[in-house]
This record gives C-alpha cells, sequence and structure tokens, in this order.
C-alpha cells in the first residue's frame, strides 16, 4: 500500500510539473495580430514596454491588451444652432487611428474607446462652434469651411493624443420649413436674374439701334456736304450703279454741264 501511494505521489508530482513547466513555456509567448501592438499589465500596472505585431516573449504573469493602430472610421451626427437661431443636424466622418508612440499612455490614462472618450465630444464642440458663426443657408454652401475650421479646432484640442487623418461633413440637415423657404428664395433669385438678364439685353440692343441711327445720319450729313462741294458725285453714283444697259434717259443737272441725253433705241 506504501508503495502504491507513493506511486501515486510520484505521478501526481510528475504531472504539476508538466502543467507547471507547460503553463511558463506557453504563457511566456505572446502574439499580436497584424495592425497592433501590445500593452503589456502586471496585475493591473502597464508597462511601459509595448509588444510589436507577431510572436514576442513575456514573463507568464504579464497579460498583453491588444491595441489597433490602424485607420479607423466613425460615422456620426450632432444638433447645432446657426448664427440665425435655426436648428439643424450635422452628419459627419471621422478618420482617426492611434499614434505608436502613444499607445502605452493612452491605454493607461483613456482606457476605453479613444473615439468615444477623446475625439467624438471634441469633434461636436468644434462643429457647434463653426456652425454657430454662420447663417444656416450659408453653411449649406461653405460645407468645406465648417470641415476646415472643425477640424483645426479639434486637432489643436488632441495635442498629438490621437492623429485625426480627416473630418468629413457629410451632411448638413435643414427643418423642412427652412429648406423651403431656401427654395423659394433661390426660385426668386433665378426670377430676378432672368429679368436682370432681359433688361440688359434690351437696353443693349436699344443702345445698338441708336448707334446705327447715329451712323446713319451722320452717312447722310457726308454724302450732302459731299453734294454740296461736288456735284458730279451724283454722275459717279449713277455711273457705279448702271447695270451696263444704255438708260431711255438721263437728266442731269444743268450745273454739271451734262444735258438730257434721249436713248437712240427710245427715238422713233
Amino acid at each position: 500500500m506504501d508503495k502504491e501511494m507513493k506511486l501515486i505521489i510520484k505521478w501526481v508530482v510528475a504531472a504539476v510539473i508538466v502543467l507547471v513547466v507547460g503553463w511558463l513555456v506557453i504563457g511566456s509567448i505572446a502574439t499580436v495580430p497584424a495592425g497592433h501592438k501590445g500593452v503589456l499589465t502586471t496585475f493591473g500596472k502597464v508597462s511601459a514596454d509595448v509588444l510589436p505585431e507577431g510572436l514576442s516573449l513575456k514573463a507568464p504573469w504579464q497579460r498583453v491588451n491588444d491595441v489597433s493602430i490602424q485607420q479607423k472610421t466613425v460615422n456620426e451626427k450632432t444638433d447645432c444652432y446657426s448664427s440665425d437661431q435655426q436648428q439643424l443636424v450635422v452628419a459627419y466622418s471621422v478618420l482617426y487611428r492611434i499614434p505608436e508612440a502613444r499607445v502605452a499612455s493612452l491605454f493607461r490614462e483613456y482606457p476605453g474607446d479613444p473615439f468615444v472618450n477623446l475625439i467624438k465630444p471634441r469633434v461636436e464642440e468644434a462643429i457647434k462652434k463653426v456652425m454657430s458663426t454662420m447663417r444656416a443657408e450659408d453653411s449649406i454652401k461653405e460645407r468645406g469651411r465648417v470641415k476646415d475650421e472643425a477640424m483645426a479646432k479639434v486637432i489643436e484640442a488632441l495635442d498629438g493624443l490621437l492623429t485625426i487623418n480627416d473630418l468629413v461633413i457629410t451632411n448638413i440637415d435643414l427643418s423642412d420649413e427652412l429648406e423651403r423657404a431656401i427654395e423659394r428664395k433661390q426660385v426668386a433669385e433665378q426670377e430676378a436674374l432672368q429679368m436682370d438678364y432681359a433688361l440688359r439685353r434690351e437696353k443693349v440692343s436699344a443702345e445698338i439701334q441708336i448707334v446705327k441711327a447715329n451712323a446713319e445720319a451722320e452717312a447722310i450729313r457726308i454724302r450732302g456736304e459731299a453734294l454740296e462741294k461736288s456735284p458730279m458725285v451724283v454722275v459717279l453714283n449713277a455711273v457705279e450703279k448702271w447695270d451696263g444697259k444704255a438708260p431711255s434717259t438721263l437728266v442731269i443737272g444743268s450745273d454739271t454741264g451734262v444735258s438730257l441725253i434721249p436713248n437712240a433705241g427710245s427715238v422713233k
């Protein structure tokens, strides 16, 4: 009986040793997925050492926390007011990532989702500030300005904790009543532009007619002066207009020295 008990004890001890060794071996190997960093914690204390992606060695009692450093895109929306006290709903997308140098400090100082804890409140505060300086109608036309100013404010507020790759204003939703009012205003503006164009066209046409009339009057005046100075101009005009056929009669003023010349074909 004693021999059997000793044998059992030996097997138990051997099994415990195998389990301990196995635990030490397995617990000393860490695997970090691609696009992540491994933050080590020892009984809850965050270590400054960060494991790269792939296989690494660690102490068996240390825990590896995978933190993604890949770019993430989050779509959200927020309510805000314009400078003319119109309520708007702004939809936006944020493209961000965690800088590799900030992985351990962010994990230690800002536990949880970094977007919820750090980015979202700053983005929405920035959008509200920008929108409060613009009229509702102008914000629709100047969406790029909303994006640029809001993104600058967010980057300044985060101070390098996270990298904001882009902030996209995907939509600015107005109330139905305001949209109808803006539509009516745009229609009125288009009608005014069309009326202005018609008036301008009529004005230009009238100016052209005046210019033509003045030109014709000037031409008549010049021709009259020419006739007074040189009566032979009438003869020259007659010659220029002659179609090559002999006229039945040709009457020219006596001061030109030309008399009535009957056409031979007309004399019987």
